[in-house]
């Protein structure tokens, strides 16, 4: 290995029988989300997974394409450890970065040390603040999660700790023309290594009204926090049954307002301010449109307030947590431009390593259809995430139905992936931090291997990755013979040295579970090197 593989990394390093293109994807089921850059044409190759998330069990894909278009795919699955050491928290443009790498807080705000496992099990990683006893609520996190606390802490040194916050609302108790310096008199800096965070009311939004003293004093106060969020509560706060799209608006205008800063939204989760009536609770489907409409607006954290909820809406945050924990990396990555012709229809896309993402939300209780328009996706197929089917676009347009408040995710894979299905699986589950070995596989079922054994590489890193095998046979994953005899006449790789005709048996293979790499029954093989954390 040349390189080693950070915290929340996890790299494979591999080779092929021919000089191909590669490119790795992960994700949290059975399809691929996340895709890395591709690399090639070469025999040998190094796939970097980034922006692993703690304690999340992946799929990993590795694909090989040749110079005749020919491809192969095989699969690593990995367990990533829970979180170890604190972290470096920074933010970059709009991301926030738990050592060095895109970090998408799932929050609940003041809990006690006894709602902390609930939590936990519904997939929050992070708690800001506390009404009861802090040390207790840190030891109740430690080694799970992470944790915010407030800005007059003396706690900021212990290990879950990765920001602290303002006062809550700050801005209700500020008058209009505070200024930066006013400001940092009444609360310290941060220390190297924690982020400050700040809720914010509804009121420097155009579309709620301004606090009596005016809104002057949101410029100062959205200068000085790293990452700025707010609460909007339409249900719970205006009583309003009619606005859920506010939640889309109010979230891009904060983002314009903070000058493209980390930003988040508090997402009304039970019962608060308004009359309990059925139109007003909030419920599953609430509260996933609202989280949907965050994000799409640009949330780079989520968090949801009060932390007791109904069975129905802990099984709906749980959902919704898995699935942006799956597509984290693409979530805070670059926008593209995204339409619908039904203003009741919010949209919102990302682009990354080619890829191309769509959050599409009804913020209405009535049926909707609407014709969607993406930049970039040019008459290709989009995969409806968690919905086992795809649609085919008309250039940039495609068309939607929608149920009442019903929202739908979808991924366009990169140009060139191929969709093979599931070859043969090994396994790699990352072990507690300690140095360990990347070994070869168990040899059951498998040719030999020739005169050299596998050899094994020592892992530099903590936490490591160790590559194991499940027992059984192992299969090869092969090219399927090419249609032409020859290769196209305007091929994919002009700068390779190319040969008149495809090879006779077959193209690059795979061998999974063992060196990742295809060679004759007898000749001999290199072993797998991975490292991960």
């Amino acid at each position: 290995m040349n390189s080693v593989a950070g915290p929340r990394e996890a790299s494979v390093s591999w080779h092929t029988n021919l000089p191909t293109w590669t490119r790795g994807a992960r994700g949290a089921s059975t399809t691929p989300t996340i895709w890395t850059e591709q690399d090639g044409p070469s025999y040998e190759h190094h796939t970097v997974f980034t922006g692993l998330d703690f304690s999340m069990q992946y799929t990993m894909w590795l694909q090989a394409v040749d110079e005749w278009g020919r491809s192969a795919t095989t699969t690593l699955q990995l367990t990533m450890p829970a979180p170890g050491q604190r972290p470096m928290a920074t933010a970059a443009g709009s991301a926030i970065l738990l050592d060095g790498q895109p970090f998408f807080p799932l929050m609940v705000w003041a809990p006690c040390s006894d709602r902390v496992p609930g939590a936990l099990a519904a997939g929050i990683d992070v708690f800001m603040g506390t009404d009861c006893n802090q040390r207790q609520v840190l030891a109740a996190v430690s080694g799970r999660a992470f944790a915010i606390v407030n800005s007059e802490s003396d706690d900021t040194q212990e290990a879950p700790i990765i920001g602290w916050h303002y006062p809550d609302e700050w801005d209700t108790f500020l008058p209009s023309d505070v200024t930066v310096g006013d400001l940092r008199r009444l609360a310290p800096e941060p220390p190297t290594g924690l982020l400050s965070f700040l809720t914010l009311t509804n009121h420097f939004y155009s579309g709620a009204a301004p606090l009596p003293q005016g809104r002057g004093m949101y410029p100062a106060l959205t200068s000085i926090a790293d990452v700025v969020g707010f609460d909007l509560y339409p249900l719970q706060n205006w009583c309003r049954t009619d606005r859920f799209g506010a939640v889309f608006d109010s979230q891009r205008e904060l983002e314009a307002l903070t000058g493209g800063k980390p930003t988040f939204q508090w997402i009304e989760a039970r019962t608060m301010d308004c009359p309990a009536t059925d139109d007003l609770v909030p419920t599953a489907d609430t509260v996933r449109a609202e989280t949907w409409l965050a994000i799409g607006g640009g949330a780079d954290a989520i968090g949801y307030f009060p932390d007791d909820w109904s069975p129905t809406v802990r099984t709906e945050i749980r959902r919704t947590n898995d699935q942006i924990k799956d597509l984290s990396a693409a979530l805070v990555a670059a926008p593209a431009d995204a339409s619908s012709d039904v203003p009741a229809v919010k949209v919102a896309a990302r682009s990354l390593n080619g890829a191309l993402y769509v959050i599409a939300v009804n913020t209405t209780r009535a049926p909707a259809d609407a014709s969607i328009t993406v930049s970039g996706l040019g008459g290709q197929t989009l995969r409806a995430l968690g919905e086992q089917r795809t649609i085919t676009s008309v250039d940039d347009t495609f068309r939607e139905t929608f149920g009442p408040l019903e929202v739908h995710l979808y991924v366009v894979p990169p140009s060139g992936w191929a969709d093979e299905g599931s070859a043969a699986v090994s396994t790699v589950d990352t072990p507690s931090p300690a140095d360990v070995d990347a070994t070869g596989p168990a040899s059951a079922g498998r040719p030999a291997p020739g005169n050299r054994a596998p050899q094994a590489k020592t892992a530099r890193q903590r936490p490591a990755v160790q590559v194991t095998r499940r027992a059984g046979p192992v299969d090869r994953v092969g090219f399927a013979s090419p249609a032409h005899d020859t290769p196209p006449q305007e091929s994919p790789v002009p700068s390779l040295p190319s040969s008149t005709a495809p090879p006779e048996e077959q193209g690059p293979l795979v061998e999974p579970g063992t060196s990742w790499t295809a060679v004759p029954p007898d000749a001999p093989f290199s072993a797998p090197q991975s490292k991960g954390g």
